[in-house]
């Protein structure tokens, strides 16, 4: 039989012509269930590799930051940074200096509360004459 032909299927009778129309349709409708629920599938696995590779780019843009302040300089390599690459460098900057900013705003709101109790230990020197001639 030469390929690319159609075959055609001679029924008895109009019900069972039915019956295969139906079960043929089934068939189409459950597998493009199955293509809709793997597209859904592979959409959300893109959008995760995305996160992921923003998580990623943050980490390793950190960890530069973290090696030039401890250098104290830019390291030899910095020069052949991308556009892009001194974008995220300079949102990262900021993002740390504004979570720098909320600490030491948050301390002093702490530091300024008023009414807030104050627990002294005493001092060594005042435990000593508490204590008998043979513990010291």
């Amino acid at each position: 039989m030469p390929t690319g032909t159609n075959v055609r299927i001679a029924f008895s009778n109009d019900a069972a012509r039915r019956a295969a129309s139906r079960k043929r349709r089934m068939g189409i409708l459950k597998k493009m269930e199955e293509l809709n629920f793997l597209g859904q599938r592979i959409e959300k696995h893109q959008e995760k590799i995305k996160k992921l590779q923003k998580e990623i780019r943050k980490k390793e843009m950190t960890m530069f930051i973290y090696r030039c302040v401890h250098a104290g300089r830019l390291l030899p390599g910095s020069d052949n940074m991308t556009l892009d690459d001194m974008n995220n460098l300079v949102s990262i900057v900021e993002q740390k200096m504004k979570d720098i900013s909320g600490r030491f705003e948050a301390m002093d709101v702490k530091e300024k509360t008023p009414h807030q109790p104050q627990i002294q230990s005493p001092a060594l020197d005042e435990c000593k004459p508490h204590l008998k001639a043979e513990e010291v």
